[in-house]
């Protein structure tokens, strides 16, 4: 119970060792997948040729478990998937993006050239979904209701993206996912994504951060590093979209 007052004893700690010259400092980062395949790394990247120094931490994991980190002080800011409504009362939720999901299968895959499918056909297909009460499953469940039909009977439940990336080369099954996640994959050859996007599938992308919460100047910069990497990344996406078709 006592981790945020420790936590900002630290914070405080390395504002003062800056103002003495000490560019260190740390940041604790909560990343969910998206923002774990570039928007994380590439940030950081940015940050630590200005703070080579920094002691920098990573969560990953469930987000009901990096919330909990982040309300107790153990985690700065969480990069992702936004929740609607907010977790908490004492959580500010920074919108960067709007995140359309678009269909993913292997490369050589019996679809992978063709037009996008009706509703009742891709029902037909085993797909590979994340958990239940997550955004990007409740996009999944939403595109089938709209569609005035129930989920795929067929569903491997799996919040891994390497798991999901391998299971998509070896098989035939299908997934709903960002482009951005999947970039790397689709440029080497092995994933292919339908240039399509679904109805009513884009999810919130942006920082979570408590409402208290005063940055310090490397927790500062590397806010502002990812709001850059968002701008940048923004048109990057688009064109592997174009290269995947």
């Amino acid at each position: 119970a006592a981790s945020l007052f420790f936590a900002e004893i630290d914070h405080g700690a390395d504002d003062l060792a800056e103002l003495h010259g000490a560019f260190t400092g740390r940041i604790r980062i909560g990343a969910l997948p998206l923002a774990r395949a570039s928007i994380v790394p590439t940030a950081l990247a940015s940050v630590l040729r200005i703070y080579p120094d920094a002691e920098v931490s990573i969560t990953d994991g469930p987000y009901e478990e990096q919330l909990r980190r982040l309300l107790n002080g153990q985690i700065d800011v969480i990069v992702g998937a936004l929740r609607d409504p907010s977790p908490s009362a004492s959580i500010v939720q920074e919108l960067l993006f709007s995140d359309p999901l678009h269909i993913v299968l292997r490369a050589n895959h019996p679809l992978a050239k063709h037009a996008l499918p009706d509703a009742k056909t891709l029902r037909q297909l085993r797909w590979i979904a994340p958990k239940k009460a997550t955004p990007a499953r409740e996009a999944f469940t939403r595109f089938f209701t709209n569609a005035k039909l129930p989920e795929p009977a067929h569903i491997i439940e799996c919040s891994s993206m390497s798991a999901t990336r391998e299971i998509l080369q070896l098989t035939d099954c299908a997934a709903l996912l960002p482009a951005l996640q999947v970039e790397r994959d689709v440029v080497a050859g092995l994933l292919a994504i339908s240039p399509q996007q679904l109805s009513d599938t884009s999810r919130d992308i942006g920082l979570a951060f408590r409402e208290s919460w005063q940055p310090t100047t490397l927790q500062y910069s590397f806010l502002q590093s990812v709001r850059n990497v968002v701008r940048a990344l923004g048109t990057a996406s688009h064109s592997s979209i174009r290269r995947a078709v």
